[in-house]
């Protein structure tokens, strides 16, 4: 009996000891670069000193002076944060969770400014049944690099009983882009799959930092069934592709809104896309699986790849 518990307690006190080792072997970011903890701090202060420089009459010069404070804040060269930079860009997956973080911290800025929550997560307090609600169902923050499969971020989901016909979404998002050279092109999609399995799409391209705002509208008061669509970041020119410097697209306040819209006197619409605030494609997508529709959009891009 007494063996019988001396080897237990060995057992269990083994099983311990290699769990701790598999949690130390868990890879760390190299000495050399700046830590996730520090990354978080310093791109906090980059987002707010862009903000702030956005709205300069000279902004060029404007984003120069304030980046040189915030390295100087943290006592560290621009070469220095560029290098970590790409090595989180390498590592897609840590810079996705400082970037969760960051989403918070800013509207918790915000918040501490003034404005009021309503103002932050507009039609979140009012939950997915409401006549206008935020029904996204990801991340509100995420971060797209050229590297595949990190360039490109996918949605899908089937419409609940809280949607009614006619209803309007809006996809709406903040757009930065953290780039040290080549051809700035995102590309945002929308789709709806309808009741009859007709199909209305909006598509535009992301080359700015800006919010954006892309709307698809249910017209004919067909009932939508399914909502589906990307964001991606596409490759550039052929020398972008191969270049190994910094290029990403950092989306923020990711929202999808739907309103609950009635129409008094139905009209057949000539297209189903509805209107965005930035260009969209004129083709319209009739009666194919929304999974189609999405990969013609893609496809019309040439270099950019489809998500399936």
């Amino acid at each position: 009996m007494i063996v019988r518990k001396y080897l237990s307690f060995h057992i269990l006190l083994l099983g311990l000891t290699l769990a701790f080792i598999l949690v130390s072997c868990k890879p760390s970011v190299p000495s050399k670069y700046l830590s996730p903890g520090e990354m978080e701090d310093i791109l906090y202060d980059y987002h707010l000193t862009m903000a702030m420089a956005d709205n300069s009459s000279d902004r060029a010069v404007t984003q120069r002076v304030y980046l040189d404070a915030v390295y100087k804040k943290y006592g560290i060269t621009e070469a220095e944060f560029d290098s970590s930079m790409v090595y989180y860009t390498r590592h897609i997956d840590r810079l996705h969770d400082i970037y969760e973080n960051l989403s918070e911290r800013l509207s918790d800025e915000a918040l501490s400014l003034g404005a009021s929550a309503s103002d932050i997560n507009i039609y979140g307090a009012q939950g997915t049944k409401g006549d206008t609600a935020n029904i996204w169902p990801g991340s509100r923050a995420m971060v797209l690099s050229q590297q595949i499969p990190y360039n490109s971020s996918s949605f899908s989901f089937k419409a609940d009983s809280a949607f009614h016909k006619g209803d309007r979404l809006n996809l709406e998002f903040d757009a930065q882009f953290l780039f040290q050279s080549g051809m700035r092109d995102g590309i945002a999609v929308i789709a709806v799959k309808f009741a009859n399995d007709s199909v209305a799409s909006q598509m535009l391209h992301v080359s700015n930092t800006q919010h954006y705002v892309l709307s698809v509208e249910d017209r004919d008061n067909l009932l939508i069934k399914e909502v589906r669509g990307f964001f991606l970041l596409g490759n550039g020119s052929a020398g972008d592709a191969k270049s190994p410097s910094m290029r990403l697209l950092v989306l923020q306040n990711i929202r999808l809104i739907r309103m609950h819209v009635k129409h008094d006197t139905p009209e057949p619409s000539k297209t189903p896309f509805g209107t965005a605030d930035s260009s969209s494609s004129n083709q319209p997508v009739h009666d194919i699986p929304t999974d189609k529709a999405i990969n013609r959009v893609s496809e019309q891009q040439g270099n950019l790849q489809p998500v399936h």
